[in-house]
């Protein structure tokens, strides 16, 4: 279910000009990834009752209290056969309901959160997204950040001309994920690949916005991307530039006796 899901839900994620800041604080501060975050930002348990019930009645009005039919029909069709491919039509939908669902989740987080708590999960999730690398840098971070009109237009034009790469990266995922479904095997040097890529392209996009910033709005880049203490890691600490080299340990294998200490983000590899 996850490969199948994982593709119409990357799109949307990634859509061009949509506003994901606020979806991700909603998640981050819900899951249990970070249990200390809610504090850190001051965030209290009224908050997020209030941000759960905006929420629920957003997705009220919008008709998905309960799970919509081609979700349910989803569902029965991988338990009868876990390789089931979904029709264009399916997924389109499931893109349609997506949109809907992580656009109310960033209305309900706007909504509820104050300008300076949207501000502290702005900065979390600017910081675990990769900061200027972040594909979901908006207009809070752009006014934080001080910036001239001219330079927020020199930023939406840096997204446009990326477009194509990423509309390129989508494609790749969607084959590789597809093989997957098809095999039902997870290819750990396909996951390799596509986090490269989605690398690469955080990497250029961090080049060519650096360009466009000051010396003095880049070092408070870098200051807004800083992890709140309970965060540990920043996706992009996911997604090396490196593979596992032929004297990497691989899982399934004994665990060494000698193991040189792993950096972050690294394969442990055997001392030599």
């Amino acid at each position: 279910m996850f490969r199948i899901m994982v593709n119409p839900i990357m799109r949307v994620v990634l859509e061009e000009g949509a506003d994901r800041s606020g979806m991700f604080a909603f998640i981050l501060l819900e899951g249990p990834l970070f249990p200390g975050l809610q504090d850190e930002l001051g965030v209290t348990d009224e908050d997020m009752e209030q941000c759960r019930k905006s929420f629920q009645s957003l997705m009220e009005a919008a008709g998905l209290q309960e799970p919509p039919e081609v979700l349910r029909e989803l569902l029965k069709n991988v338990q009868e056969d876990a390789n089931h491919v979904p029709s264009e039509e399916a997924v389109a939908e499931i893109e349609s309901i997506f949109r809907v669902v992580f656009g109310n989740a960033s209305v309900a987080a706007v909504e509820t959160f104050t300008d300076e708590q949207m501000q502290r999960l702005d900065n979390a999730v600017f910081g675990i997204t990769g900061g200027l690398q972040s594909p979901f840098l908006n207009e809070r971070h752009m006014d934080a950040l001080e910036m001239t009109d001219e330079q927020k237009a020199q930023f939406k034009k840096i997204d446009e001309e990326t477009k194509p790469e990423r509309e390129k990266m989508m494609a790749t995922f969607d084959a590789d994920i597809q093989k997957m479904v098809k095999t039902g095997k997870i290819s750990v040097k396909d996951i390799l690949g596509a986090m490269s890529k989605i690398r690469a392209l955080g990497s250029v996009l961090q080049k060519r916005r650096s360009e466009v910033l000051t010396p003095a709005q880049i070092a408070k880049a870098k200051e807004m991307a800083k992890l709140p203490k309970s965060m540990t890691w920043s996706v992009f600490d996911l997604m090396p530039q490196w593979g596992p080299g032929p004297n990497s340990w691989k899982p399934g294998d004994p665990l060494p006796v000698e193991v040189t200490p792993r950096p972050p983000g690294r394969f442990p590899r055997v001392s030599e």
